[in-house]
């Protein structure tokens, strides 16, 4: 899944600050694999959560299917290793002690199948003990969304509206209009269209466990996890 050109140019103003979820996953890497150096981030986006590791001292590489989020993480995070990839089959030439996915990224992919090539080839690229860590928007958090009315919020002098709908199959349109403010006052709207699916908690365990030695899942507030819980968080051990 790849944004629009305009949607990337003010994607950090719209996702705001990342560091309250990077120092949940931090706390996760500590809890699970305390000596992690290295990071591999699938979907990294514009590098806010590699910029927030490059901090801590890691050592990092970053994929994303977007040219245009490549450039901006570059920026970002300019001695993190950073490339264009499918996180469906990637190769890359070492491997890592964590592997994370992040900000639902695994729900933009539409089928069961291409989870299970991202479970695959993020237990292909760990270390011996290694992490996988992600999370997802749970069946229940899209179907709240798409009963919800439109979301619509400032970032500067511009506005940011989402609205979430059902289409067949549990595919959820995610219908984005970000209005410009231009310099006459008047606004102009630019509109992008991205997707989302999810499974049940107990079909993903269904795919992890077929390669990962133990995987752990919490919600959003760090309990325990279930099917009413809206984000999930899975961390799989190699």
């Amino acid at each position: 899944m790849t944004y629009s050109s305009i949607f990337v140019k003010f994607y950090d103003s719209i996702m705001g600050d990342r560091a309250v979820v990077a120092k949940k996953i931090e706390s996760l890497i500590l809890e699970n694999f305390p000596k992690a150096k290295t990071i591999l981030d699938l979907g990294c986006g514009t590098g806010s959560v590699l910029l927030f590791f490059n901090q801590r001292g890691f050592k990092l590489h970053g994929i994303d299917i977007s040219k245009e989020m490549i450039v901006e993480a570059r920026k970002k995070v300019p001695n993190a290793i950073l490339s264009i990839e499918d996180m469906r089959h990637f190769k890359l030439d070492r491997n890592f002690d964590v592997i994370l996915c992040l900000f639902d990224s695994m729900n933009h992919l539409l089928s069961r199948k291409d989870w299970e090539m991202v479970f695959n080839a993020s237990f292909d690229h760990l270390n011996k003990n290694g992490i996988f860590i992600f999370d997802i928007n749970t069946q229940h958090a899209l179907s709240i969304l798409a009963e919800s009315s439109p979301v619509s919020r400032k970032f500067g002098d511009n506005i940011f509206t989402i609205q979430v709908s059902e289409q067949s199959s549990g595919i959820y349109d995610w219908n984005i209009t970000i209005s410009e403010k231009q310099k006459n006052g008047l606004y102009i709207d630019h509109k992008d269209l991205v997707q989302e699916t999810s499974f049940s908690l107990s079909t993903v365990m269904e795919l992890l466990e077929k390669k990962f030695s133990k995987v752990k899942l919490i919600d959003q507030s760090g309990g325990g996890a279930s099917e009413q819980s809206k984000r999930v968080f899975f961390i799989c051990s190699k």
